[in-house]
């Protein structure tokens, strides 16, 4: 896949800051479910951490001050939300306030909260979807967007779907409206990266859905999904998200918070799929193999160096840091 050659001129992308060991949490699949796995990329030691029998465990996210843990798992009917302890996954509750599917959940920067994507139909998990915050002591949902009631430029007869919520700040939260042909196939006609500013009750369109042109002058629409919040240095924060152009052509892209400047990020590696994560100058990415599996690779030092496969036998999805 040809690559864009536009680059943002942040300090740091070649040579992500060092901090902490690379550790991830991963859905890795075995016997035909998801569980939940630790991977240290240092030295490639892996740790399962959930084995619930005919469930799948899946999208698990560690709280800012990384004593908890949040997941999605369907071990009692629908895509329910679970937290834990870090040391105690085994232990983990069932904390969904109401009836429906629950994805991609995501801490407050206070880790006293959770966002999170609902459906109140768990058999029809992109029709009516909402970004909630859950209220962790107060085990109380409140609908912060709601799918049905929004009213952006993208609004169209098609079906709107809300998901990928990124908690920037307290006051600002990134999300991914997608327009979909209908609410049981899941095929994504648009996929636009908003900024919903909380104080003000505003949406800010950021990047996805319109074209941009390459320094050759190739045109490079783009449906924009999976977004991440890179931390690079105390000054540094960015978005880098899956670029998708046509049913199958990825690459990772970056952005600033403001929305401008966006540009491809060269990974170089052709399998991509997405989502990216930077961690202890190691660039961590999900990739589809020549069999259409989801595994996970990975780069140390320069973006440039030659990437590494997890060396996990099975699908690997939804990565995410472990934070210090």
């Amino acid at each position: 896949m040809k690559k864009s050659t536009i680059m943002l001129a942040i300090a740091g992308l070649l040579f992500p800051i060092a901090g902490f060991a690379a550790e991830i949490v991963f859905s890795g699949q075995k016997e035909n479910q998801f569980d939940l796995y630790k991977a240290n990329l240092e030295d490639g030691a892996i740790t399962q951490l959930t084995g619930t029998p005919a469930a799948d465990e899946l999208m698990a996210c560690l709280s800012p001050d990384r004593t908890k843990i949040a997941f999605v798992s369907d071990r009692q009917g629908a895509n329910s939300l679970y937290l834990a302890a870090v040391d105690a996954i085994d232990k983990a509750e069932n904390i969904s306030p109401a009836v429906g599917a629950y994805a991609n959940p995501v801490f407050s920067p206070d880790s006293t909260r959770v966002l999170a994507k609902y459906a109140p139909d768990p058999e029809l998990p992109f029709a009516k979807t909402k970004i909630v915050i859950l209220d962790l002591q107060k085990k109380q949902q409140d609908i912060l967007i709601d799918s049905e009631k929004l009213t952006v430029p993208e609004n169209s007869e098609t079906l709107k779907v809300v998901d990928w919520p990124i908690w920037v700040s307290e006051d600002m939260i990134v999300y991914v409206l997608s327009e979909l042909a209908d609410d049981v196939s899941g095929r994504t006609t648009r996929s636009t990266l908003y900024m919903f500013d909380r104080k003000n009750n505003r949406h800010i369109r950021m990047g996805g859905g319109e074209s941009y042109f390459t320094d050759t002058g190739r045109n490079m629409g783009f449906k924009a999904t999976m977004p991440t919040l890179i931390n690079e240095s105390d000054k540094l924060r960015y978005l880098a998200f899956v670029a998708v152009r046509g049913n199958i052509e990825r690459e990772p892209m970056q952005l600033s918070l403001t929305g401008s400047g966006k540009g491809g990020i060269e990974l170089g590696d052709p399998d991509f799929f997405g989502p990216l994560l930077i961690a202890d100058q190691t660039w961590i990415y999900g990739v589809t193999d020549d069999d259409g599996i989801n595994r996970l690779h990975f780069k140390k030092g320069q973006i440039s160096a030659a990437a590494q496969k997890l060396q996990f036998d099975g699908a690997v999805i939804y990565p995410t840091l472990l934070k210090p």
